[in-house]
This record gives C-alpha cells, structure tokens and sequence, in this order.
C-alpha cells in the first residue's frame, strides 16, 4: 500500500494529466533518448504531462527537466502460444534449399 505522503504528492498533480488529443503523439514503443522499449527488463515510462516515453535511465532527468511526477510504466512480456510448440516438432527442419521437393520448404 502507498503511504499518505506519496498519495497527496499524487493527488496534487492529477491536474498536470491530460487526456491526449487526436492529433498528439504517444510515444509509448520506443525511448525518445534511448532503444528502451516495454519489453526492456523495466519497461517503458510514458509522461502523463507531454506523452513521451522514457527508459528507467532518463526518467530522472525529465522529472527533474520538466518537474512532472507521474509516469505510466508499460511493460510487454511474450508468452509462446500452446499451438507452436507442436507445429515446430512435427515439421522438420529444411536441408536443401529448395521449394517442393523432399527434404526441401514444403
């Protein structure tokens, strides 16, 4: 649970969150100063005040550039399908590089 502190801090800048037009970007796939992305081991952090995207690392420095608290973390994790584990196992793999023939892509 948060603790009172952090939620007031919280409270006092619901005001800075705006709701992004049509015509506003949201870099919520890629870093703008770096390659982070949600399937980074820390996810993405997306500025609720200006719609940018963050890594962990430069979080800091555009709180303490543009004084915004609150950041929406994205964080992508794969999950193999049932089904493609068993498709993989009964097809073998290629050895000749040819289409249509045995031993060739099918």
């Amino acid at each position: 649970a948060l603790d009172e502190a952090i939620m007031a801090r919280i409270r006092s800048s619901l005001a800075s969150i705006k709701q992004p037009a049509w015509n506003d970007r949201v870099r919520k796939v890629e870093c703008v100063l770096s390659f982070d992305t949600p399937e980074s081991p820390d996810g993405l952090f997306v500025s609720m005040a200006n719609f940018q995207g963050y890594g962990a690392d430069f979080v800091g420095l555009d709180h303490a550039r543009t004084g915004n608290p609150l950041y929406l973390n994205i964080k992508w994790k794969k999950v193999p399908k049932e089904g493609d584990t068993e498709m993989k196992e009964d097809k073998e793999a290629p050895t000749k590089m040819a289409i249509g023939v045995e031993g060739g892509f099918q």
